[in-house]
């Protein structure tokens, strides 16, 4: 695949498990991508119709992720109830300093829709 290990964290402990990580996906074969493109066409799909309850968690300088098109096509046709929580991070928030934060509004988020 054309991504790094360092498109998800930054230099230092976890890039270092993510290297060792017996299972990481490596290559693809084209029918791997086909696949991939039809279960993102069947999610576009269904998203509208979709209600239970939705967190999206976007890191700001994530170099994998677009954000507005993330809140465009995924977050803005959903239905449900739902939630964006934005981190001023580089990449997901379980990896940087960000992360006590969002375990917090983690935790009230799923205290909300228990109500």
């Amino acid at each position: 695949t054309p991504l790094r290990d360092e498109d998800f964290v930054s230099p230092g402990p976890w890039l270092d498990w993510i290297r060792r990580d017996p299972l990481a996906l490596r290559s693809v074969t084209a029918g791997f991508l086909r696949s991939a493109q039809r279960l993102t066409r069947r999610m576009q799909t269904a998203i509208p119709r979709l209600r239970v309850p939705l967190l999206v968690v976007l890191s700001r300088r994530d170099v994998l992720v677009e954000n507005e098109a993330i809140r465009r096509s995924f977050v803005g046709p959903y239905a449900g109830p739902k939630r964006v929580l934005e981190y001023d991070t580089d990449h997901y928030v379980d990896f940087t300093n960000a992360r006590p934060e969002f375990e917090r509004e983690l935790e009230a988020w799923l205290l909300e829709q228990r109500r």
